[in-house]
């Protein structure tokens, strides 16, 4: 990323001296530094255009930097905005040097924990010059902006639970249930928090899982009863018996449709993360992508229509980012710099066609758009 006016590349030369101005929050606004004001984040914006006040320590506030507003953020450099609607944005003055997880919990309205904060932050809900920042361990410099959209009551509280109407098939041992994002398929290697299969067994009995996708990809996922079941369709996925659908919310505006073919390889793995990417030579693993392009959402993203042929890891995530339009949220092969704020990549398993279970014929499953994902096409119409 191009250093900012006023500051030279971090790790090379030196930043920009005490009191240095980089681009920040509009005319009048001051930071703390500039004010001697104590170690607390100035918020910017909150009051009424051109009006002292709204702001921790009373700065002047542009009226772009209004928290709540119904226009759609600040603009960083490129598409990205400073900050989403409904944030709040701070300029760091004598915090400098602070990782984002503690200068957040000192400057945030309300009361919130690091590690509160933390989940947030995993969420996308915060942005440092206009990038998603999803790591708290970041360090925050003078004058960086920094906006943090806070979660409610009810997001923070938010539990999953088995729900009947996510039930779309239930014949012969086997079911296809409508899994809501951030929900795993299988319990974490930790074996800690939610799983789908945990909260459909405390309803449904004992379950296995015929496949999986990513926790944050919502949509069909097929769960057997017997171990005779699981293994029939394990073997009808492997043998590319089983077609998928999917619904993704891409950047930009890809062509109107064609085929992507590499082979995949892992490149990073760690607790609870992996990244995958297109490469030749021995592991490659054959990953073939067809598209559609649905048509524009406005001005920044399309609809597209994904069938992957195989069903490698992560596959349409790394292939629509390889054509130059990530989905919307993918804050692993994106550059987090989307024009609204999500809180996770936009994918949806919207359509499933399998053998049937009894072997008489095939079943077709669908399952309806994730509301989120809705909400995010709703927004981006209207930019």
């Amino acid at each position: 990323m191009p250093a900012p006016k006023g500051g030279g590349k971090r790790g090379g030369k030196k930043g920009p001296k005490p009191g240095g101005r980089r681009r920040g929050p509009g005319p009048g606004a001051k930071s703390s530094a500039a004010r001697g004001d104590s170690l607390s984040g100035d918020r910017l914006g909150g009051g009424k255009p051109g009006a002292k006040g709204g702001g921790k320590f009373g700065s002047r506030a542009s009226t772009k930097t209004r928290r709540g507003g119904t226009g759609h953020g600040w603009r960083g450099r490129g598409d990205a905005p400073l900050a989403d609607p409904g944030a709040e944005m701070y300029q760091v003055g004598l915090e400098h040097g602070s990782d984002l997880a503690h200068f957040l919990a000192m400057s945030v309205t309300g009361k919130l924990s690091v590690r509160s904060i933390r989940r947030a932050l995993a969420e996308g809900r915060c942005r440092v010059n206009g990038k998603v920042e999803t790591y708290g361990s970041r360090k925050v410099f003078r004058n960086d902006i920094v906006s943090f959209l806070t979660p409610t009551v009810e997001e923070r509280t938010r539990r999953f639970a088995f729900e009947g109407k996510r039930v779309l098939y239930a014949e012969h041992d086997l079911i296809a249930y409508d899994k809501p994002p951030g929900l795993p398929v299988t319990p974490t290697d930790a074996g800690t928090g939610p799983s789908l299969i945990g909260i459909c067994r405390r309803e449904l009995g004992d379950l296995l899982a015929c496949h999986r996708i990513d926790a944050d990809t919502s949509g069909i996922v097929l769960l057997a009863r017997t171990r005779e079941v699981q293994a029939m369709y394990e073997e009808h996925f492997k043998e590319h018996r089983v077609k998928k659908r999917y619904l993704a919310l891409v950047r930009g505006s890809p062509p109107k449709g064609g085929t992507h073919r590499t082979g995949l390889l892992l490149q990073e793995q760690g607790p609870g993360f992996e990244r995958w990417g297109s490469g030749k030579g021995q592991g490659a693993l054959l990953a073939i992508t067809r598209w559609k392009n649905l048509g524009k959402i406005g001005r920044k993203a399309s609809l597209v229509e994904v069938e992957p042929a195989t069903g490698r890891t992560h596959q349409i995530r790394v292939h629509m980012a390889e054509l130059g339009h990530p989905l919307v949220g993918d804050k692993v092969y994106g550059d987090r710099k989307d024009p609204i704020h999500v809180s996770r990549h936009l994918l949806h398993a919207e359509r499933l066609v399998a053998p049937a279970p009894d072997g008489e014929g095939k079943i077709e499953i669908t399952a309806p758009r994730a509301p989120d994902l809705q909400a995010a096409i709703d927004q981006l119409q209207d930019m």
